[in-house]
């Protein structure tokens, strides 16, 4: 048996098993928000990583309409 092929099958199962790390499918970027904005968001926001789910929920919901309205 040749162990050394056997490791790499294992770690190519198990790699393709394991779950993308937050920072493999996220990336950082700074933006300034209207202070009021940044208001109601700090008050919404009670569970870790709220803010990043807001923000990606509204940046979608914009290029969808965006989208939409690009074909009429």
């Amino acid at each position: 048996m040749d162990f050394g092929s056997l490791a790499k099958q294992l770690e190519k199962s198990s790699a393709a098993k394991r779950k993308s790390k937050f920072d493999e499918t996220h990336s950082r970027d700074n933006v300034w928000i209207r202070n009021d904005l940044k208001k109601v968001l700090k008050e919404v926001c009670t569970e870790k990583r709220d803010k990043t789910r807001i923000i990606n929920e509204a940046l979608e919901d914009y290029f969808r309409k965006l989208a939409s309205e690009l074909d009429q």
